[in-house]
């Protein structure tokens, strides 16, 4: 259903050594992997804030569609990071040692989709920032802890995952034919991609 695009850094593959699990992962997607963007966005409209979500793995809510992990959590433990990627949008207690997840529920790779803010382009955005100020930082006392040693980025996993709201709600709220959202939508939502990326 959505356009998918992943992109490992071919440093992750150096001669002799084999794979080697990147120390840090950047997502741009939208609800599949949102991991509470969208409530620190947007506090208390969520329904992923509230029971049964969250329950079976955090025994709470973990303010993620799903009912446990999502794919970026099975992502940070199989590269054995210490904890799962923090949002973007954290305000409390976040480290980013290990990367980022930029992902907000709603998100789409347009920005005529949906009333929704964060697409894709502010997404990237939003990455820009954050590598400068994690360049900035990295001589900060304690900062190391914190923010990613800054040569990560360059071997880092990063994943565009984003479209699936642009071509359903093309389908749903537009009442477009699956004909005219192939036809019509999606070169526009790569070219979006692309141009973002």
């Amino acid at each position: 259903m959505s356009i998918v695009a992943v992109l490992v850094i071919a440093e992750l593959f150096a001669p002799g050594l084999g794979f080697q699990c990147p120390k840090a992962m950047f997502w741009f997607e939208d609800s599949i992997v949102d991991t509470e963007n969208v409530q620190a966005a947007a506090p208390f409209i969520s329904a992923a804030e509230y029971k049964p979500y969250g329950m079976t793995f955090f025994s709470k809510p973990s303010k993620r569609y799903s009912d446990g992990r999502v794919v970026v959590d099975f992502f940070a433990e199989a590269f054995e990071y210490d904890r799962f990627l923090d949002p973007i949008l954290q305000s409390i207690n976040l480290n980013y040692a290990n990367g980022v997840n930029f992902t907000v529920s709603g998100a789409t790779a347009l920005n005529t989709t949906l009333e929704v803010p964060l697409y894709l382009l502010v997404q990237i955005d939003q990455f820009l920032r954050f590598k400068q100020d994690a360049y900035d930082s990295r001589h900060g006392k304690g900062m190391q802890k914190l923010v990613l040693y800054y040569h990560h980025l360059k071997t880092a996993l990063y994943v565009v995952g984003i479209s699936t709201n642009d071509l359903l709600n093309s389908y749903l709220l537009k009442h477009r034919s699956p004909e005219n959202v192939t036809v019509v939508v999606v070169p526009y939502v790569v070219r979006a991609i692309f141009h973002a990326l």
